[in-house]
């Protein structure tokens, strides 16, 4: 299973907190939403960049 990736910002890693399933909040102050269908989302609060990740 191939997985893909999609540069999020902050903004759009917001929206996805509604639909999360799980949240682990890292140490180093980011976050992993885990979503359905197999995808996840991480936002760095240190680059303050994020990315989705889901399966094809």
């Amino acid at each position: 299973m191939a997985k893909d990736t999609t540069s999020i910002n902050h903004e759009q890693f917001i929206d996805f907190l509604e639909e999360a399933e799980q949240m682990v909040f890292l140490s180093d102050g980011g976050q992993i939403a885990i979503l359905s269908e197999g995808r996840v989302a991480h936002f760095s609060a240190i680059s303050g960049e994020g990315c989705l990740i889901y399966s094809s």
